[in-house]
């Protein structure tokens, strides 16, 4: 307790424009936070509410193999209509929900400045959503876990973070 009030009472000592520039901070790093708190809300939302469509058409169901079904989903099938398009959007969908993670993750976070960090944050969160999709699927959920959902995500939070580094 004491160091804290030294701190700041070192701080109501220093020169003004440093004041000026610390309390600046300390808002924007709670305005981050803030706008980092609601991309989350919005992802939980997104990720986890019942899909109105899915390429399971109401089934669910788990991929573990890396990028073979994403590959596959291009090909087309005879007789049936062409899922280039579907599949485009999933895959682009999955990189785009992800890009304001390593976005913000790196604004929020000063000791989170490496891309190894962004790219466990980002992992860690993909596999809980696909953890909490599979699960989903016992209670009425239909969604579909994939792995190559994981890695496109992670794929997202890279370029978000790419971008937050220029």
């Amino acid at each position: 307790m004491r160091s804290t009030s030294v701190r700041w009472h070192s701080l109501s000592r220093s020169p003004p424009r440093l004041r000026e520039k610390i309390h600046a901070s300390v808002g924007r790093g709670r305005a981050v936070l803030l706008i980092l708190s609601a991309y989350l809300a919005v992802l939980a939302t997104v990720t986890l509410a019942p899909p109105p469509i899915s390429r399971s058409n109401g089934y669910s169901g788990l991929n573990l193999v890396p990028l073979v079904y994403s590959a596959r989903c291009f090909v087309p099938d005879p007789g049936q209509p062409s899922t280039t398009a579907f599949c485009l959007h999933t895959i682009l969908g999955n990189v785009a929900l992800f890009v304001p993670l390593g976005f913000l993750v790196l604004l929020a976070f000063w000791k989170m400045r490496s891309a190894w960090s962004v790219l466990a944050v980002a992992a860690v969160a993909s596999v809980v959503i696909e953890t909490l999709q599979w699960v989903g699927r016992f209670v009425a959920n239909p969604r579909w876990s994939d792995v190559d959902d994981v890695i496109f995500n992670v794929v997202g939070a890279l370029i978000g973070y790419a971008v937050a580094r220029l």
